[in-house]
């Protein structure tokens, strides 16, 4: 699934594209219907001149916003004309300045749906200005001035409310994806060793199934803490607790950026090696192994790990999770009786 904001701003697109379909309708409309009325023939050159000027303007801004994904120059295109129309019939036409009203409100809301907070604090500005003109010099001009503030009150008040609604909301989402991401991703972690849960590899080991191959054949390691219950026992939960961060940290070093990790089990783990196959596998299978050796004789696990390792690889999807995971168990076991120096070297 998208994104919640990739689908807000995919909508945000498809409403400046319907709101310029719906002005070249609507000029196309007003144009044939004052071209075709009982006496407007003889002044049909404004008519032709509305329904092109009103129709080439909502193709233009439908074709920006959704072949050019251009939505804030569809916007804006959008409302100069709109706000032009608009006027044009208020003092070309003698309408009601109400149909303008209508008009600069549309115009506002396609520039708070279509551009930047901004944008639409500018864009209120200046259809305040533009609409007091209109009123003053429209049929209304001679009513009182309180009704042009009024106008103009009304026109400030609904541009600032939409650019504060918009700014908002978009800032919630932000701040909504990047909660619903950390929950996400704190879901999927196990919180003792930084590497994934049994949720992510379970997730990543369906996903890449689908796609290995021959070619790109999936490699899988299954890496078990042979004696985590006697070291608990002996030396403390702390200590367990070390010894799988430490089986974790050596897993890091150890894999590409590309793999995927995880701890699958109380005293076990897995890594998922796209296109590493069986070599891949086993290259990072003996790096672990190493490293911990290392370790061991530099002192830093003083609580001496046995772990067996097991590989396994698939190339055909149709094989299936269970039968991936029994093959690396099945390498895992038969390593478990041999000693772990000479497994490493296999």
């Amino acid at each position: 699934m998208l994104p919640f904001s990739v689908r807000i701003e995919q909508a945000r697109d498809r409403l400046v594209a319907a709101a310029g379909l719906l002005i070249a309708v609507a000029s196309v409309a007003i144009g044939a219907y004052h071209l075709l009325r009982p006496g407007g023939a003889g002044r049909g050159g404004d008519e032709v001149l509305l329904m092109a000027a009103g129709g080439g303007l909502g193709l233009l801004g439908l074709g920006l916003s959704t072949l050019g994904r251009r939505r804030r120059l569809a916007a804006a295109a959008l409302a100069g004309g709109l706000t032009g129309l608009s006027s044009w019939l208020v003092l070309g036409h003698g309408f009601a300045f109400e149909v303008a009203l209508a008009g600069y409100v549309g115009v506002l809301v396609i520039t708070v749906v279509g551009s930047p907070r901004m944008d639409a604090l500018v864009t209120t500005a200046l259809v305040f200005l533009v609409g007091l003109l209109v009123y003053i010099g429209g049929p209304a001009g001679d009513q009182a001035v309180e009704g042009a503030l009024a106008i103009g009150g009304l026109l400030a008040a609904t541009g600032v409310s939409l650019a504060w609604l918009q700014h908002h909301l978009l800032s919630a989402i932000a701040e909504l994806e990047v909660s619903q991401a950390r929950l996400h991703r704190l879901s999927h972690l196990d919180p003792l060793t930084g590497l994934g849960n049994r949720r992510l590899f379970d997730e990543g080991l369906n996903r890449q199934l689908r796609y290995c191959s021959p070619e790109r054949p999936l490699g899988m390691v299954i890496i078990d803490v042979d004696q985590l219950k006697q070291i608990n026992d002996q030396h403390g939960h702390p200590e367990g607790d070390k010894a799988l961060q430490m089986v974790a940290e050596a897993i890091r070093i150890s894999s590409r950026g590309s793999d995927s990790s995880a701890r699958i089990g109380g005293d076990e783990f897995g890594i998922l090696l796209p296109g590493g196959g069986l070599r891949g596998a086993r290259l990072v299978a003996d790096r672990v192994h190493e490293l911990l050796l290392e370790w061991e004789d530099q002192g830093k696990n003083p609580t001496k790990l046995p772990v067996s390792i097991g590989v396994a690889q698939a190339t055909d999807p149709a094989a299936g999770v269970e039968a991936l995971l029994a093959n690396a168990d099945a390498d895992m076991y038969a390593a478990r009786g041999i000693p772990q120096r000479a497994a490493a070297s296999r």
